[in-house]
């Protein structure tokens, strides 16, 4: 459970909350003024608009442990939870906006209408976790595993998901437009009316995954797997599919080149 301090001050300032966590890490310091934002953002791990983040992206001091906290509709922007323990915390509602949550565990996590805009989620763990209409816009989820998370209905506009696990995850009615899905792990995932207009989606696994109704105008599939995916009625105009694996999958109303179907595949033109 929770450890109870720790709750009562993070719910009480989180300025306090995070002048705690730099005197628990000895090594922390502001970064320099003369850093460009881009070297100052490199240093902290993540966005540099985040107010008071860790300058290093190792937590040490007292464990954080925040495990099943109920932090519904908490303002805790810029907070420093790097390594926490949020396992099946109540942040639904709850302003995390430039938060440090790199590394922190949010397994089963409650987490739908957050802001998490601008967080860094560096190596995040998210599995199970629901995320019903979060705003994850210019979020950093760096190799973040969200696996069998909820985000039907958040916002994941322009957000760097390369190489994240997002197997089995259902992201029904999401916002992914311009999103960086290169090499992701989507296998099993629910992308049924999902807005992944000018998506990267090169090399992704999407295998067994559904994509019916989803608009993939000028997404790029080059080279995908989509082994069995169920793709069918989406927009998929001005997309690319070069090399994409399509073996088993139904494509159905769906306007893909027919030369872009591997053997086996089913092809309808709308």
């Amino acid at each position: 459970m929770a450890n109870a301090d720790q709750v009562k001050l993070l719910n009480r300032s989180v300025h306090e909350w995070n002048l705690w966590r730099k005197e628990q890490n000895p090594s922390a310091a502001e970064p320099e003024d003369d850093l460009s934002d881009a070297d100052k953002a490199d240093r902290l791990g993540g966005p540099f608009d985040s107010v008071d983040v860790l300058s290093n992206n190792h937590a040490t001091g007292e464990p954080i442990d925040l495990e099943a906290a109920d932090l519904a509709g908490a303002m805790l922007i810029g907070a420093i939870l790097e390594g926490a323990n949020l396992r099946n915390a109540q942040l639904s509602g709850a302003n995390l906006s430039g938060a440090n949550l790199g590394s922190a565990e949010l397994g089963g996590a409650q987490l739908s209408g957050a802001d998490l805009s601008g967080a860094w989620l560096g190596r995040v763990s998210m599995v199970n976790a629901t995320l019903c209409g979060a705003d994850l816009h210019r979020s950093i989820p760096t190799r973040a595993d969200l696996s069998g998370a909820d985000l039907s209905g958040a916002d994941l506009t322009n957000v760097d998901l390369d190489f994240a696990k997002l197997r089995n995850t259902k992201l029904v009615g999401a916002t992914l437009t311009g999103v960086d899905l290169r090499g992701a792990d989507l296998c099993g995932a629910d992308l049924r009316r999902a807005n992944l207009t000018s998506a990267n989606m090169q090399r992704a696994l999407l295998v067994g995954a559904i994509l019916d109704g989803a608009s993939l105008r000028k997404a790029d599939l080059c080279g995908a797997d989509l082994t069995g995916a169920s793709i069918v009625e989406v927009d998929a105009r001005d997309s690319q599919w070069s090399g994409a694996i399509l073996t088993g999958a139904d494509l159905t109303n769906s306007p893909i080149p027919p030369d872009s179907a591997a053997p086996g595949s089913r092809f309808c033109a709308g």
